[in-house]
């Protein structure tokens, strides 16, 4: 009697099971980790942040791009702002914070910035934005200012100031920004894409 053939199992299948086909080698993670922080170092949080100075600083906020932070203490009695904008910045570089007043976005904005003068020395002043081609010099600003100061501290470009008094207007639209390079001690462009070109917000000055 001729026995029946035996049963072939099912044709092995070629494709890895789900776990296989998505395991991560374990180079992945550090080049992750590489993309992820290519970078470099970040600001502290606003909130963890002493400043070598010993300035205390009642409310902060962490901003969205370019590693960077602002710090204030707003009187409600003399409707002034005292301000510390810090940002990661390398030391050929600049930093700017404004308010904008009259708008939302680079032009109208009043502005203090910062950067390392030729002779070694933090500078910073005022300085009005009329324009998309702003000479970056000195100059008054629609908002009386005063107190004007600057740190560079552990990679980090601090600028100081007291704005006011601001009237009843508590909440404002402000610009931030920053550029790699000084020649001649004034800033030059900074660059026109990316975070730099996202660097603006509202900030209401009686919020913690």
């Amino acid at each position: 009697m001729q026995l029946p053939s035996p049963v072939r199992p099912p044709p092995t299948c070629r494709f890895l099971h789900w776990p296989e086909a998505f395991r991560t080698p374990p180079i992945v993670p550090v080049a992750i980790y590489i993309l992820t922080h290519k970078d470099g170092p970040r600001a502290e949080t606003c909130s963890n942040y002493s400043f070598p100075s010993n300035q205390v600083f009642d409310s902060c906020m962490d901003l969205p791009v370019l590693q960077a932070s602002l710090h204030w203490n707003y009187s409600q009695l003399t409707t002034k702002v005292q301000i510390a904008y810090r940002a990661i910045q390398i030391p050929r570089g600049w930093i700017a914070w404004a308010l904008n007043p009259t708008g939302r976005g680079m032009i109208g904005s009043q502005a203090l910035l910062a950067f390392r003068h030729s002779n070694g020395s933090m500078i910073a002043y005022s300085t009005s934005i009329a324009s998309y081609n702003p000479s970056m010099l000195p100059s008054e600003l629609s908002i009386p200012v005063s107190d004007i100061s600057a740190e560079y501290v552990d990679k980090q470009m601090i600028v100081f100031g007291v704005l006011g008094p601001l009237g009843n207007q508590t909440s404002f639209n402000h610009v931030w920004q920053g550029g790699s390079t000084v020649s001649d001690n004034i800033p030059q462009v900074h660059p026109l894409s990316g975070q730099n070109v996202e660097s603006l917000g509202l900030v209401n000055f009686l919020s913690s």
